[in-house]
């Protein structure tokens, strides 16, 4: 990871002092048109369209930056995508319409949550193979990892809680219960998880929870009655966590320190995944009744630009450049 970063910086200095301007890459997937948008951060500008398979519901980059992995939800595999190039280069395999996806931080494996099979398909990325399948309580999604590749937090449908996983013996270390339908999990780097629940249509709590990682227990609750919250990331400072409201169609922002909310702005309309671009100044918002990804500044809570692009938008991953 330190040669990693190291890397970008030194590249990103070399095309500053060349005049070039660096920026990230947003790249947004479209269930209703099978689209993959790529947004050039610096311009807010759409550099490209990338037609993918089947619905690209959800999709992430590998660490390195060089795949980006597209669940396709109605075509029950994962699209890798060569990132430079722009093109689907593999299909691997995943359970009955797969939700969701997520690297392993060592780059090896991929984690795939499945609603229709209710399962998590765990693939070889080298091989291209599946490894697993593993049953983890009612519709298992979103798994998120320690830094070092250890254990694996899975929130579960139905079941109502998150589970923790030994990711070499992929057995059940321990079950924490949460609020109705938990979906976006956020991993700090002080142990904690973050945890949204919402689907208000699904009669869920609509609950930030805080789960203290050493006991497994969730130790805060924020409440987000009818906001319907899903989707958390972590701004690079490490101090405010930024996660969507999908029925509100805003933003919260949320101090790390005291876990309050500090701050709160409008977010397009039905916003789902979110993101940040690599210095924390922008924060892309995924506009699903728009068809849009919203930028915002994250110091303002201003929208600077609305980008057009496929037909029901979700899935969104950033890659910054040099990596």
């Amino acid at each position: 990871m330190r040669t990693r970063i190291l890397t970008g910086a030194c590249l990103f200095f070399a095309l500053a002092l060349a005049g070039t301007a660096v920026a990230d890459e947003v790249w947004v997937g479209s269930d209703g048109d099978s689209t993959i948008t790529v947004i050039d951060s610096s311009t807010t500008k759409v550099v490209t369209t990338i037609s993918a398979p089947r619905t690209p519901h959800f999709l992430v980059f590998s660490p390195d930056g060089a795949y980006a992995f597209a669940v396709a939800h109605a075509g029950d595999t994962v699209a890798m995508i060569a990132a430079k190039e722009r093109k689907v280069v593999a299909s691997l395999p995943a359970g009955a319409l797969p939700n969701s996806v997520e690297v392993t931080p060592d780059g090896r494996q991929l984690w795939v949550g499945s609603t229709g099979s209710k399962d998590l398909t765990v693939v070889e990325i080298a091989s291209r193979k599946k490894l697993a399948t593993l049953k983890v309580g009612e519709i298992p999604i979103y798994p998120v990892f320690t830094r070092d590749g250890k254990r694996a937090y899975v929130g579960t449908w139905k079941t109502d809680n998150v589970s923790v996983l030994d990711t070499e013996s992929r057995k059940i270390l321990a079950t924490i219960p949460v609020p109705k339908n938990p979906m976006g999990l956020l991993l700090l780097p002080d142990g904690r998880l973050v945890v949204a629940s919402g689907l208000v249509k699904d009669e869920g709590e609509s609950v930030i929870s805080i789960i203290d990682t050493a006991t497994n227990k969730v130790t805060a609750k924020i409440d987000k009655k009818g906001e319907d919250p899903h989707w958390p990331v972590l701004h690079p400072d490490g101090k405010r966590i930024f996660i969507s409201n999908r029925k509100r169609s805003t933003v919260s922002v949320i101090d790390v320190a005291t876990m309050k909310i500090i701050k709160e702005f409008p977010a397009g309309k039905n916003p789902d995944t979110i993101g940040l671009t690599a210095d924390g100044k922008l924060l892309y918002v995924v506009s699903r009744d728009t068809h849009s990804a919203v930028a915002i500044e994250t110091e303002t809570g201003k929208t600077v630009a609305e980008i057009p692009v496929g037909k029901k938008p979700h899935g969104m991953a950033i890659r910054p450049v040099g990596r």
